[in-house]
């Protein structure tokens, strides 16, 4: 069982369609009209990850109306309920280092990581698909964390619902949230993989892709390859 930590940033963990109309007025498409179809975003592929890609790396600056797709691979996938998670306190570093958000357990497999920098206020949009070549679904965590002053995972979005880490728990093959940025504070997020009833396969490929939109409402994701 994977007890979570309570959390402290709130987001939501599917994109919305039209609720209000000030989303309608936002967005720019007429009432009635899916408003994700009004974001526009400039898709850019950055091609495979750089391994090793285990720990938070330097945030990559991402502007309004920009968006990236980029794809790797879990090498080996795994939970261990009897480790802890990773913790630290340093004074100069703000708030802690605490990765997983868990009371207990930890990643016995990868961690990927993509680390982002808005240039502005908006709403970081992702979306993750992770493939198992046995073609079931999986378990996996698409977590995102606010980071402290050094750089370290050290607060996880929360659902305003449930006030669980986003992402944590998920299973299946695709995820997708949205969370709110503040211009030039980096958020990182965080791909890991376990099993549950089965093994899975020692690799997992995947894709993520990020965009931040300037209003409440995130576009569809590109479709991928």
């Amino acid at each position: 069982m994977r007890v979570f930590l309570f959390g402290f940033l709130m987001g939501c963990t599917n994109w919305p369609l039209h609720q209000q109309q000030d989303l309608w007025l936002e967005t720019g498409v007429p009432v009635g009209t899916d408003p994700r179809l009004g974001v526009e975003v400039n898709w850019t592929d950055l091609g495979e990850e750089t391994e090793p890609n285990d720990e938070v790396g330097s945030p990559m600056p991402i502007a309004v109306g920009e968006g990236w797709i980029i794809t790797g691979t879990l090498q080996g996938s795994g939970w261990d309920p009897s480790a802890g998670p990773t913790i630290s306190s340093n004074e100069d570093c703000g708030d802690p280092l605490w990765f997983p958000p868990t009371e207990g357990g930890n990643y016995t497999g990868d961690v990927d990581w993509l680390t982002s920098l808005p240039s502005t206020e908006g709403t970081l949009c992702a979306f993750v698909q992770v493939r198992n070549p046995n073609g079931t679904p999986i378990n996996f965590d698409f977590l995102v964390y606010a980071l402290n002053s050094c750089a370290e995972p050290s607060i996880p979005f929360t659902d305003p619902e449930s006030d669980e880490p986003i992402g944590f728990s998920t299973y299946g093959s695709v995820a997708e949230w949205q969370v709110p940025a503040t211009g030039n504070r980096a958020i990182a997020l965080a791909l890991a993989a376990y099993h549950v009833l089965e093994p899975v396969p020692a690799e997992l490929p995947w894709s993520i892709a990020i965009a931040l939109s300037p209003t409440g409402v995130c576009p569809y994701p590109p479709e991928f390859q």
